[in-house]
């Protein structure tokens, strides 16, 4: 059981989700405050927790504030953070499913059918890890399919895909050329899925953001500066279920 510390007893006062972490890399204290109403607080090797909790109440205004804006913008975008949605919305493949809910049976199944979803079991009524495995299997078969296409295309080459779910980031590749993708990329343009794909492919040439990688990328996405701009948009577009932990 973790330990109670004057931070912790500070944000259950704030009644607000949170997390505290220990980052060894980490140069200094940081708090973030994301779409969906969390608390990130890092903490360095070399801070205490009563180094934390001196540093949240000096910065209390500014993550009460920001608290606030984020209860406002999930007010006034009811929809994005219902946790048993009725109907799930995939720009990245122009699809619209309905959702019903059916809280019978010992075990919590997905049947899909007709662009219908419908969940039945015991935990009907907190969908959201089942609808996130049914997530992570679209963008499986979507991206494993559009990274092949790109291969053929390009003559560039992938060693292995995996989807994850992801808070930070929406795509990486190892030296070894692995692609991970995050699967809340199902809810883009799919015009930007593709270029994640661009992106990620030209890291199994350069593993780096060198001349020689955007120039790669330009000879593939020549429109690859508005996708950018997207990705850095796309995060409001997710769902709370699809984050919910």
């Amino acid at each position: 059981m973790a330990s109670v510390t004057p931070v912790n007893e500070l944000f259950d006062k704030l009644d607000c989700q949170y997390r505290i972490r220990r980052n060894h890399r980490a140069k200094r204290l940081s708090l973030s405050v994301d779409t969906y109403g969390a608390v990130d607080l890092t903490i360095p090797r070399h801070n205490s927790h009563m180094d934390a909790f001196v540093f949240v109440h000096e910065h209390l205004s500014w993550l009460l504030d920001q608290l606030h804006k984020q209860k406002l913008h999930r007010q006034t975008h009811g929809l994005l953070y219902e946790l048993s949605p009725t109907q799930i919305i995939l720009p990245s493949l122009q699809q619209q499913w309905r959702v019903i809910y059916h809280n019978r049976g010992e075990v919590t199944r997905l049947q899909e059918a007709d662009y219908t979803l419908s969940i039945k079991g015991p935990k009907a009524t907190e969908p959201a890890p089942v609808l996130q495995r049914w997530l992570r299997q679209k963008a499986k078969r979507y991206c494993r399919w559009l990274l092949d296409k790109l291969c053929l295309e390009h003559g560039l080459q992938y060693n292995v895909l995996s989807i994850r779910r992801q808070r930070t980031r929406w795509g990486s590749c190892s030296s070894r050329k692995n692609i991970s993708l995050n699967q809340n990329i199902m809810f883009m343009h799919s015009g930007c899925v593709r270029y994640l794909c661009v992106h990620e492919l030209c890291h199994t040439v350069h593993l780096n953001h060198s001349k020689q990688y955007w120039q790669l990328v330009k000879t593939i996405e020549p429109d690859y500066r508005r996708f950018e701009n997207m990705l850095n948009q796309a995060a409001d577009t997710i769902p709370a279920w699809a984050m919910f932990r």
